[in-house]
């Protein structure tokens, strides 16, 4: 016989399936996408890795001969800094250990840029002059890319899209074909690893690069101000936006 639940029951168990999710959000060792397999790492410089864990989880990573430890706080985030390296083309392997292990395999030590904008460094390398010859000889196995794929937010995310890949003509064709050009040039002129981050959000605007509190800051901004507060339903502009909005859907 099968017994009827009263929606007081429904209630309860949807709670008891919310607290399991969020007990069992961090229950392995998590890294954000920036860290992959063929990443580079930036030379010269202390190299914060950081990510999620069961809170009080103790965390170690390891790499280049170094071992890092951390502990994860109340919220389950961790980080580590590794002490500054020098570039280097050998592949290597990371590795965080928690209750689960995370192996990053084929990572190099160079130069890592971040190239971002809207559509003129969006734009596609296979769209280009000239553009079957240049993905075709473009085999550069140091030089690593990283396409972020866009996407709106009202608030800072924690993780992006995408991965790390090595510089093959299979993978640069629907790369950004200024910041393929930037980091080919420094890969040849410098000769070390370089990682070429593009994080382009064609046919934005400038205003949509700056965070809120900066646009909130300028009184010539306040028209942009009021716009993007208007999309933001905690905001006092957003629910009046809202309510004038339901109202003209009404009246309509």
């Amino acid at each position: 016989m099968t017994m009827s639940r009263t929606p007081y029951q429904m209630v309860l168990l949807c709670l008891a399936v919310l607290l399991l999710f969020t007990q069992n959000s961090y229950a392995k060792a998590s890294v954000p996408r920036v860290f992959s397999d063929n990443m580079v790492l930036q030379r010269e410089l202390p190299v914060p890795i950081w990510g999620w864990a069961k809170p009080g989880e103790s965390i170690r990573v390891t790499f280049a001969g170094q071992k890092k430890r951390s502990v994860a706080a109340e919220d389950g985030s961790w980080m580590v800094r590794l002490d500054p390296m020098q570039a280097t083309a050998t592949p290597q392997v990371m590795t965080i250990s928690a209750s689960n292990t995370l192996d990053f395999q084929n990572v190099l030590v160079g130069d890592v840029w971040l190239c971002s904008g809207d559509f003129g460094v969006f734009f596609e390398l296979f769209k280009c002059i000239n553009a079957d010859a240049e993905v075709a000889n473009a085999t550069f196995p140091s030089l690593r890319l990283l396409h972020v794929t866009g996407k709106s937010s009202n608030t800072p995310m924690r993780d992006i899209q995408g991965e790390w890949v090595e510089c093959l003509p299979d993978n640069v064709s629907a790369f950004s074909a200024l910041a393929y050009y930037f980091g080919r040039k420094l890969h040849l002129e410098l000769r070390v690893p370089i990682g070429i981050i593009a994080a382009s959000y064609r046919y934005s605007a400038c205003r949509s690069w700056l965070t809120p509190e900066s646009i909130r800051s300028a009184p010539d901004l306040k028209l942009h101000r009021d716009r993007l507060d208007s999309w933001n339903s905690t905001t006092i502009t957003g629910r009046q936006a809202h309510l004038d909005a339901v109202t003209e859907v009404e009246q309509w």
